[in-house]
């Protein structure tokens, strides 16, 4: 399996590019996954936020974000009731955005990882 953490599809594309029997299979596919993470009792909930990094505006939404994300971090760094986990899972996420935003270019590929 190559590198990549996420596999992102869009939602118009599974509906115009693929036929019923392979939205079926996506569909059994999101099942397994998420009755996989039910029984490692992991969230099976998340939302993530997706940006197109070939969009023209993405660099500055990505330093919007960033830019937010650092206030927020410091106003939590400040709040003496904040969890440390808390701070870590912020701090990580900033790193991630920061590491993301630092990258020269993105790789999209239009297959599975392997």
């Amino acid at each position: 399996m190559n590198s990549s953490k996420y596999i992102v599809l869009k939602t118009e594309d599974i509906r115009k590019y693929l036929s019923p029997e392979w939205h079926v299979a996506i569909a059994q596919i999101a099942e397994a996954i998420t009755n996989g993470r039910a029984a490692e009792n992991k969230r099976v909930n998340n939302s993530y936020f997706v940006l197109n990094m070939s969009d023209p505006f993405a660099q500055e939404a990505m330093k919007a974000y960033i830019r937010a994300a650092a206030a927020g971090y410091d106003d939590l760094l400040e709040d003496a009731s904040a969890s440390p986990m808390v701070i870590k899972s912020v701090k990580a996420a900033m790193d991630a955005a920061r590491s993301i935003f630092t990258a020269s270019a993105i790789s999209v590929e239009s297959k599975l990882p392997d």
